[in-house]
């Protein structure tokens, strides 16, 4: 395809599997000099009616839908060699490499600066959180939990990824640095690192609000506002995260959007052990 296209694409997943393929496909239109208008619904994180997209990010083409519509699902056969060029932001174990090719980053994360632009609001938000840390170095670390080592990519591996590998990771390096921020989608993550680094640790959200909930948190029913708050906090966190001096990472969609807005070269994924597909 050669010509400018509305998106339209109504999924319940988890936001991040939503912004990879919207990154993919700014990726297909940079290179063929079209644009794109992406009309995401996404009902965990706001009602069926509205533009999930539009809560977190600018458009990052155009600000009117063209009239020629994609609404099939994923590879989108309307789109020339999408499927096969353009498609690369997979979970499967073996395509982990790239993520540790820094010309592979490199190229996400210049599309990002390009195209990707966080709305006002949460960018004060971030920088108003880092401000007394502005001198502090900060551990970053992404903890998934949910269904991701149970029925999830990485199913029936969680007794792979106990607490103590996770802080015997940390350990070796926690000494060289003030703070240690984490994120995660589970109450009990929060409370664990909480008895292991004290005040060393720093949180934004400690989802305590879904403590009892076991399903992931975008699949829940709650009220709009609330699906909209879940959404920016994700955001937020992201950016958090994205802002420290090292990164312990996840194969997971939230700590690769972490990984593409951040400038930090020392990242580290800590499940490389487990088998994702």
């Amino acid at each position: 395809m050669d010509n400018n296209f509305t998106l339209y694409h109504e999924r319940s997943v988890g936001f991040g599997a939503s912004f990879s393929t919207v990154l993919c496909l700014v990726d297909y239109c940079a290179d063929r000099n079209i644009k794109a208008f992406f009309d995401i619904r996404n009902v965990g994180y706001s009602d069926i009616s509205e533009n999930t997209w539009d809560l977190v990010f600018d458009q990052p083409f155009l600000n009117e839908k063209p009239s020629e519509v994609i609404s099939s699902d994923f590879p989108f056969p309307e789109l020339t060699d999408f499927g096969k060029n353009y498609w690369k932001l997979n979970y499967d174990s073996r395509e982990r490499e790239k993520f540790c090719d820094h010309k592979f980053i490199s190229h996400y994360r210049n599309l990002c600066k390009k195209y990707i632009n966080v709305k006002k609001n949460i960018l004060d938000t971030v920088e108003s959180y880092l401000s007394p840390y502005k001198d502090k170095k900060i551990l970053g670390v992404h903890k998934r939990n949910k269904d991701h080592l149970t029925t999830g990519h990485a199913r029936n591996q969680e007794h792979l990824l106990t607490f103590e590998h996770i802080f015997s990771t940390i350990d070796n390096v926690i000494d060289d640095y003030d703070y240690l921020f984490l994120t995660s989608d589970e109450y009990n993550n929060y409370e664990e690192f909480d008895k292991k680094y004290k005040d060393k640790l720093i949180i934004y959200d400690n989802k305590s609000k879904y403590k009892d909930v076991k399903s992931d948190l975008n699949y829940i029913s709650q009220k709009e506002q609330d699906k909209k708050n879940l959404l920016i906090n994700l955001i937020i966190e992201i950016l958090i995260l994205s802002k420290s001096n090292k990164i312990f990472l996840m194969n997971s969609n939230v700590s690769h959007m972490s990984l593409f807005f951040s400038d930090c070269n020392d990242y580290h994924f800590y499940d490389n052990h487990l088998v994702y597909s």
